[in-house]
């Protein structure tokens, strides 16, 4: 005797638009926590000169967290320490942070580029993949 429960194209959109406005006020306090107003991006890039990485290594450290427990809760149907939508929206930033360095490591090269100065490449150094019992 159970229904079907689903969700319709127009909810599914307000549903997006609601988890949406609530990530956007995740990055202007935690944003503004962690970089503050000038460089969106300055806390990965200064975790990164710190440990010798690249900003998108920093990135996927910070990032790790969260999808842990994001895989916790699939595993188990549960977290303890925050509620999952928190967890998932943090990941959701996170992916548009990631698009931002991107995005920024892109303007870095064209605008040495445009000037004339040496060519600016971004090594990556493969991280040591975390054991599945960390």
């Amino acid at each position: 005797l159970s229904k079907e429960v689903f969700m319709d194209r127009n909810e599914f959109e307000d549903f997006v638009e609601g988890h949406y406005q609530d990530i956007m006020g995740l990055n202007k306090t935690k944003g503004h926590e962690y970089a503050g107003d000038e460089d969106a991006l300055a806390n990965f890039k200064e975790v990164a000169k710190e440990h010798g990485i690249t900003p998108e290594q920093a990135w996927g450290v910070y990032t790790s967290k969260h999808w842990k427990a994001i895989q916790s809760f699939i595993r188990e149907g549960q977290v303890h320490s925050e509620p999952i939508e928190g967890r998932i929206q943090d990941v959701i930033l996170y992916c548009f942070l990631l698009l931002g360095l991107i995005e920024d490591g892109t303007i870095e090269v064209e605008e040495e580029r445009i000037t004339g100065a040496e060519e600016v490449t971004r090594e990556f150094t493969p991280l040591t993949p975390l054991s599945e019992n960390n």
